[in-house]
């Protein structure tokens, strides 16, 4: 006899070589294994906490998925406060939708009527929502005899959607209610829910890129239906569901609406979206397309979504002009000669928008008209000291909500033909919200100033410009401390440094404050923080030394500013009227406005803290001659800012330009992947890309063209790999406008739909192409499939629900229908069929963990796993064999065996509870006579170590006669003996040798017994064992 035997199991699954060929170590049929330790053991299912869809954004700890129609929301609500919602589902979803994670309170309440008949309670509302065993509490002055008010009760039974019995105890029996109660009866269920994971669902979004703290989105286009759509006014009215899938800049396409409108704003409350574009046909049901804009979040604030792109602003208006007098009336000042006469190059101006949300900078707009600076800017002989002025109007597409925008302004001309910034503005929108404006007036010596409308989170001061002719030139202060002199004693200040106390103004004066600076135990110094406003008069100061009390022997005396040519206020935030002080009834001075955001208060436009932006903004700026005011001066008014007075000489000019060759983003970019700090996403056949380190830029001359539609994108190490449908590319570069693309030689591209089978794995990607799955390793493509699977199929015929992922170098290819593929690449590959179910994988590097929509990979418990070993042929397929006993080694195996001769099952063994060592003979009910065998495990829990099976060549075989056997065993075994597979030697239990030892018993055929293949059948346990047989015959 001889055994035939497979104890390595490391080559996996082999189904592309017939399987009586295949290597020692593969087997023909593999679900749910792991074959990594050389035996064959069950992988671990899906499980445990943590699961979402479809991308886990990290600063924003949440998950950030699509599926806002299937999402159930319960009442958001503070973390652990107590509160109710009617008709609650008992399905949350998983995870629920709710604000925050923690502890939520949620539940139903309902007047009720009893029915002590037949102990009812019936729900006035209608559908209660609650199931057996829910609690609830009832209330009023007479409820039901049987009942107590304020006790928990538990639901015991639900007869119809209104209606419940009542338990004292959950299971309990029915209680009987005496009587039906009298009053107003209130039942209230309130249950707690841990929410461990939270999903914010916003519609449209295909792919995710966290890049610096921010969640870039991109988003493809969609169909809807309007509800109603609203002639001669901007209003689409949409379904709660549809206003979801929307932000603003979305392009919207339908009947009725102009080409090339956009959604300026979304009303969620109303489910109303507002176009920039007045719509021409209205009417109701009314299908819309929506091309959809990339989507942000920022620094994790998921309740502020945003697009992308910082639009090139369009001005309302600019007007530029100049500012009344000549070189003589500014003979001294700041602004002598800031221009060069009769300059070469006219002059121009345009703004940039800074985006709220990131401060970054978009696309300069349209420079103001050459011919304004020909016909309004004077640059003879006698004017070149005047400043210009241009005053910019902004619509409310360039405004926050707000209504007002940040932008960086540009000039150029002069001398300089180079476009460079020359100031920070803040404008405001000239049609919606209350106007940020100025009031200047004379009043005699004095410049009375008001500021209405700052912006929330904001401080504002005014810069003052005195100027005149030849030793006339005007200066002012604005009443703050200039300096203060330390007098007296001063040695005992032993408890630490002082605090200082400067005394009020008269309001709306600012107090100003003061720091003390110590050495040894005198005050040294005293350091100005803040000068202060509105001081008449020398203010007092009051020293306080720390935890002893008193002031101290030293005498602090404050001075008030003296005027100077140029200077600032302190960082106000009064909108009193305030004073510049001078000593000149004519005036000569330029202001400017400033507006610095100071708050650490949460901004509700960006929804981090105001002073987050570090920026210094001017909102106006007005020139007083004598009592004339030219520039800013209308209180409450559009009209009262955004003028800006430039004396800025070219030389002086902040060398900063203006983003180069700005344009919009596209439209419903797919595949969006940052790579080597380039964001790119495709559109069609083509590929965007931004400018470097700037993902909400992508100028015009930043793309690829490719022979065929991009279908997926994947970023691996310094470049990035872009797929068509039978194309594979690496695209890399140091510059948008300057990235290269190599083709790769191969035609296993991706199919349309198929990118989510992309990931990546070592230092390769690992995707499924037309034919299979695929490996490219940054020169080659290889099929893996292709030398190990015979006929391929994915999990889902549709491309879109095969999803893909990696942990632990195991890549998952998995959809949420039909079983899919794992494949180990520990080693050397290693594939297997897999039970797991999936829409979605999303790999967390902070846990290393693989997440799927219900839990992660290795979270559930282990897997029931099946495999067939290879065919065991004895090394010759052509000859006929005898086979006996299948022997099986494992450990705490429990499961089904299958014996297979030539494909046909021969024998099944089934073993449900589990053993710790497991050491099998499993004897076939005949002898069989079969060219291959092979061993089959069905749903198997354990370990599999070895699997031999004990056979004959049949060509071996003689005709003998037999006279008895001899065996060797263990235990109580039943035997059962035959010849040709007929039965000679009835079942027979062989006498217990005893405990620990080998007995040794003879059986006896019956006489002139002939034939060729005698078989042993033994049944056996783990200590009842047949372990050596020795026939006695003689050949015929």
């Amino acid at each position: 006899m001889a055994l035939d035997r497979q104890i390595d199991f490391t080559g996996g699954l082999n189904t592309r070589i017939p399987a009586h060929k295949l290597p020692e170590n593969m087997v023909q049929a593999a679900i749910n294994t792991d074959f990594t330790h050389g035996d064959v053991r069950p992988d671990t299912g899906i499980g445990g906490d943590g699961g979402g869809k479809q991308f886990y954004y990290e600063k924003g700890n949440s998950w950030v998925g699509t599926d806002v129609a299937n999402a159930f929301t319960i009442l958001v609500v503070d973390a652990g406060a107590s509160t109710t919602e009617a008709n609650p589902s008992t399905d949350l979803g998983n995870p629920p939708t709710v604000q925050d994670t923690g502890t939520y309170q949620i539940g139903m309440s309902d007047t009720v009527t009893a029915t002590h008949g037949s102990n009812l309670l019936t729900t006035a509302a209608g559908a209660h929502g609650l199931v057996v065993n829910d609690t609830i509490v009832l209330a009023g002055a007479d409820v039901p005899a049987g009942l107590v008010a304020g006790t928990t009760y538990f639901i015991k039974t639900v007869p119809d959607v209104d209606e419940m019995t009542l338990s004292a105890t959950a299971g309990g029996s029915t209680l009987a209610l005496s009587d039906n109660g009298t009053g107003t009866i209130t039942l209230t269920s309130v249950a707690s829910v841990t929410v461990n994971d939270t999903e914010l669902n916003l519609g449209s979004v295909t792919s995710f890129v966290e890049y610096n703290d921010d969640l870039y989105m991109g988003r493809e286009n969609f169909s809807l239906t309007a509800t109603t759509v609203t002639v001669s006014t901007g209003l689409i009215t949409l379904t709660a569901a549809d206003v979801a899938k929307v932000i603003v800049s979305d392009n919207v396409i339908g009947t009725g609406i102009p080409l090339g409108a956009t959604i300026e704003s979304i009303d969620t409350g109303t489910n109303i979206i507002t176009i920039d574009k007045t719509i021409t046909a209205g009417g109701s049901d009314v299908t819309l397309t929506i091309n959809t804009s990339p989507a942000r979040i920022i620094d994790g604030i998921l309740t502020k979504i945003s697009p992308i792109e910082i639009p090139k602003p369009e001005p309302h208006s600019a007007v530029v002009s100049q500012l009344s007098g000549t070189n003589t009336t500014r003979a001294e000042g700041h602004s002598i000669k800031w221009i060069i006469q009769n300059f070469p190059i006219p002059m121009q101006w345009g703004i940039a928008r800074f985006d709220d949300s990131t401060g970054a900078e978009g696309g300069i707009s349209e420079l103001t008209p050459i011919s304004d600076s020909l016909s309004y800017i004077n640059s003879d002989a006698t004017h070149t000291s005047v400043p210009a002025m241009v005053k910019y109007q902004i619509n409310k597409q360039d405004a926050n909500s707000a209504f007002y925008g940040k932008f960086a302004l540009y000039r150029v001309g002069g001398t300089s033909a180079v476009i460079k910034k020359v100031q920070d503005v803040l404008l405001t929108s000239q049609s919606d919200g209350s106007p940020l404006s100025v009031l200047v007036a004379k009043s005699t010596n004095n410049v009375n100033i008001t500021v209405s409308e700052i912006p929330s989170g904001a401080e504002w001061k005014v810069k003052w410009y005195g100027y005149g002719n030849a030793s006339g030139r005007r200066s002012y202060h604005s009443g703050g401390i200039g300096n203060i002199a330390i007098s007296g004693t001063n040695n005992d200040y032993t408890s630490g440094v002082p605090t200082l106390t400067v005394a009020s103004p008269t309001a709306p004066g600012k107090t100003a404050t003061a720091t003390a600076v110590l050495t040894g135990n005198a005050i040294t110094n005293v350091i100005i923080t803040d000068k202060g406003s509105g001081y008449t008069g020398a203010p007092s100061i009051t020293i306080l030394r720390p935890g002893i009390g008193g002031t101290g022997n030293a005498t602090l005396t404050s001075a008030i500013e003296g005027a100077s040519f140029t200077g600032e206020t302190s960082l106000l935030s009064t909108n009193a009227l305030i004073s510049l002080y001078g000593s000149d009834p004519t005036h000569a001075v330029d202001l400017h406005f400033m507006v610095k955001f100071t708050s650490d208060d949460i901004s509700p436009i960006t929804g981090m803290p105001y002073n987050n932006d570090f920026r210094e903004y001017l909102f106006a700026s007005s020139n007083l001659v004598n009592a004339t005011v030219l520039g800013d001066n209308g209180s409450s008014s559009h009209d009262g800012c955004g003028s800006i007075i430039d004396f800025t000489p070219p030389r002086a000019l902040i060398e900063i330009e203006p983003v180069d060759n700005p344009t919009d983003i596209p439209y419903n970019m797919k595949y969006l992947t940052e790579f080597n700090n380039f964001f790119m996403g495709s559109v069609d056949t083509k590929l965007h890309i931004s400018n470097y380190a700037k993902p909400n830029n992508y100028a015009i001359d930043g793309y690829l063209d490719f022979d065929g539609q991009v279908t997926g994108i994947v970023s691996r190490g310094g470049e990035a790999v872009v797929f068509t449908e039978h194309g594979l590319y690496r695209v890399y570069g140091n510059a948008h406008n300057e990235m290269r693309k190599v083709q790769v030689p191969t035609i296993h591209g991706i199919p349309v739909g198929g990118h989510k089978t992309i990931a990546k794995i070592k230092d390769s990607i690992i995707y499924v192409s037309h034919t299979g799955i695929c490996l490219f390793d940054g020169r080659n493509v290889t099929v893996l499939t292709d030398n190990l699977i015979q006929n391929f199929t994915k999990p889902s015929e549709n491309a879109l629900s095969n999803v893909s992922g990696v942990i632990d170098d195991t890549y998952y290819l998995l959809s949420d229908g039909q079983d899919g593929w794992k494949v180990d690449l520990k080693q050397s590959p290693k594939l297997c069929k897999s039970t797991g179910r999936a829409s979605n994988f999303h790999y967390r590097a902070v846990n290393n963990k693989l997440y799927t929509e219900a839990g992660f990979i290795g979270g559930g418990a282990e897997n029931k796993y099946s495999f067939e070993t290879r065919d065991f042929t004895g090394g010759n397929i052509t000859a006929e064999k005898a086979y006996y006993t299948v022997y099986v080694t494992g450990t705490d195996f429990s499961g089904t065996i299958n014996i297979k001769c030539d494909g046909s099952l021969s024998d099944t063994f089934t073993f449900s509870t589990p053993s710790s060592e497991f050491n099998r003979a499993l004897s076939l009910s005949s002898a069989t006579v079969a060219n291959r065998a092979s061993v089959e495990f069905v749903n198997c829990s354990g370990k599999i170590t070895s699997v031999a099976i004990k056979y004959d060549n049949l060509a071996e075989q003689q005709k003998k006669r037999f006279n008895f056997v001899t065996l060797t065993y263990t235990g109580t075994p039943t035997v059962t003996v035959k010849v040709d597979s007929v039965q000679k030697i009835a079942s027979t239990v062989l006498t217990n040798p005893g405990a620990g030892n080998t007995g040794t018993s003879i059986l006896y055929f019956p006489a002139m017994t002939e034939g060729h293949i005698p078989h042993i059948i033994a049944q056996e346990t783990e200590t009842s064992r047949v372990s050596g047989s020795v026939f006695d015959a003689e050949v015929i």
